[in-house]
């Protein structure tokens, strides 16, 4: 049986491959929607590139000064953060305000493209014993962790450090 070719503008298609086009399209949607993130995937240490908080109107504004910090996931399970902004107005001087810091540490386990952060000790006294939980997006090298805390909904982007 031949199929009669689609008209388009300026172009004809051939319906034969149009039905296999379609259903591989379908078939890529489904499985980069059900991909599942792995503990394999985080493993290593990421240095800090941004670190944003959404603002009222949905738009992203840096969450402090000159963010500097690393993240790091070990095979084992376990994780550490370390995040410091800097002073206002400095680029290289540390903030020592409580607010504009924060370190903790734990256990981590991953959960579609999710992962929580177990904290077991922290620098803010109130996160110990709590399930942190960030979504991830991962791209080459970099990873991008999205959260809801206190100071509302924040963003990370982290570049995997090179052994």
């Amino acid at each position: 049986m031949t199929l009669p070719p689609i008209k388009t503008l300026g172009s004809v298609v051939d319906m034969k491959k149009l039905i296999v086009f379609i259903p591989a399209l379908f078939i890529f949607f489904i499985s980069a929607k059900s991909y599942a993130l792995s503990q394999k995937d985080m493993i290593g240490s990421w240095e800090l590139l941004t670190y944003e908080k959404q603002d009222d109107k949905g738009n992203w504004k840096p969450r402090c000064s000159s963010p500097d910090g690393m993240i790091t996931y070990t095979r084992e399970s376990t994780m550490a953060v370390g995040i410091n902004c800097m002073k206002a107005g400095s680029s290289s001087e540390r903030s020592d305000d409580p607010d504009e810091m924060v370190f903790y540490s734990g256990q981590y386990s991953t959960k579609e493209n999710k992962v929580i952060h177990h904290v077991l000790n922290s620098s803010k006294l109130d996160w110990i014993g709590k399930d942190l939980e960030r979504e991830v997006s991962r791209n080459g090298n970099k990873i991008t962790l999205t959260g809801k805390g206190k100071a509302g909904i924040v963003r990370l982007s982290w570049q995997k450090i090179k052994n």
